[in-house]
């Protein structure tokens, strides 16, 4: 399996616990455009959720894998980076599902 595809299968796994656990998510960056056909490879998951999630989200996060870095909470920005990239929650997304 190519390490695309692996990190889309993760994408597929993160979203199901989000959405069951009611988390407003959007997808973003490079994986976004992936999708879109604007370009033809990416390296990390870009994932924004609701700061009043980012707790939540981290806990999900945690149980699926390893942290690689410290959860940085700063008003409305917080960073978690956890198995193959980096996820980034702000405030004001809507739910993607």
């Amino acid at each position: 399996m190519s390490e695309i595809q692996k990190k889309i299968e993760l994408l597929q796994k993160i979203a199901h616990r989000f959405n069951e656990a009611n988390i407003e998510w959007a997808l973003g960056a490079s994986m976004l455009l992936y999708f879109k056909g604007i370009i033809s490879e990416f390296h990390d998951i870009d994932l924004m959720v609701s700061v009043h999630d980012a707790e939540q989200v981290r806990t999900i996060l945690s149980e699926m894998g390893e942290l690689h870095a410290p959860i940085l909470i700063s008003g409305i920005i917080a960073v978690i980076s956890v198995l193959v990239g980096t996820y980034m929650t702000s405030s004001g997304i809507k739910n993607c599902k």
